[in-house]
């Protein structure tokens, strides 16, 4: 079985963080990627740097990785503000999420 990766998409505030930590601790075994902790990683000039989406490719490398340990799902919440955004995201994973 494939552990589902659940991703919370809002803008900022409200309350995507709160709902995702809440459904974390309510399902055992389930790692919360919180997307402000990953933004705050990343320099002021990570696009030009690291490159366009940086922050959500990260989040998909961390995904996988957690996946990879045997976690049992994955939320990661997120301001997904388009598409492209989304598409960061998934094509940063091995393999795709629908």
């Amino acid at each position: 079985m494939t552990a589902p990766v659940l991703l919370l998409n809002g803008p900022p505030g409200v309350g995507k963080t709160s709902v995702a930590a809440r459904l974390a601790a309510a399902w055992p075994g389930t790692i919360h990627i919180e997307g402000d902790a990953v933004r705050a990683f990343a320099p002021q000039d990570k696009a030009d740097h690291l490159g366009p989406g940086s922050t959500y490719k990260a989040a998909a490398v961390l995904t996988q990785a957690y996946l990879a340990m045997g976690a049992r799902a994955v939320i990661v919440d997120f301001c997904f503000l388009h598409g492209g955004h989304v598409r960061h995201y998934r094509d940063a994973l091995p393999t795709a999420i629908d």
